[in-house]
């Protein structure tokens, strides 16, 4: 989706000096920890030192995995069946546990994580990026919240969606990051491959892509 909106993409394991390079930053961290301050105090340096600047932040809270098992349980031939159902029941266990070793409570510069025990396809969807699009051309999930912070203190926020009256899609801003910015999503659940495949899903990726200024993309 970048790539055809005209950026470079590239993909990276760590944060080095190397990302001065970067316009957009996607960060879709490998576990359940926030950043880190030194993680967070890196990446506001690198949003303040060029203007129009994007770090787009996901949070680990969906797995496509047992999605994908399930979906293609009805279409698989009887002999696989059984090797199906067990890598289903492998994908959702380890999701699951992944899920339920998570704090409570964790806080970051820019967000609170706050753990919910469910996981529940949305209902409504609210705020600026809600329009035109149909829910039923959806399939959003919500489960641990993503609390930006709100003091007014430090950030400009922005709430672009809004699922279930949670923030899902939340836009920060600061006056010492001369219009960059910071793009919070609560979890991958439009985002991720398997999840693509829906159109209503690719209308809200296309927009998350067009707030980042054309230049070098780098997937984290």
């Amino acid at each position: 989706v970048f790539e055809r909106a005209g950026h470079r993409v590239i993909s990276r394991n760590t944060l080095s000096p190397a990302m001065e390079r970067a316009q957009t930053i996607v960060w879709i961290p490998d576990d359940f920890a926030p950043p880190t301050r030194s993680q967070a105090e890196f990446l506001e340096k690198w949003l303040s030192s060029r203007a129009d600047r994007t770090l787009i932040y996901v949070g680990r809270d969906f797995d496509a995995g047992p999605g994908y098992w399930k979906q293609i349980e009805p279409r698989v031939s009887p002999a696989l069946l059984p090797e199906t159902r067990r890598r289903w029941a492998e994908a959702q266990a380890a999701h699951d546990y992944e899920r339920a070793s998570a704090a409570d409570k964790a806080e970051s510069q820019w967000f609170t994580t706050q753990r919910s025990v469910a996981q529940e396809k949305v209902e409504t969807l609210t705020g600026p990026w809600a329009e035109e699009l149909e829910l039923e051309q959806t399939s959003i999930v919500v489960g641990h919240n993503l609390v930006p912070e709100s003091s007014g203190e430090r950030y400009r926020v922005e709430q672009l969606l809004s699922a279930d009256e949670r923030p899902f899609v939340t836009r920060l801003q600061a006056p010492e990051w001369p219009g960059s910015q910071v793009m919070l999503i609560a979890n991958g659940s439009f985002l991720l491959n398997l999840p693509l495949v829906n159109s209503g899903h690719r209308q809200l990726a296309g927009r998350l892509v067009a707030k980042c200024q054309q230049g070098l993309c780098v997937f984290l």
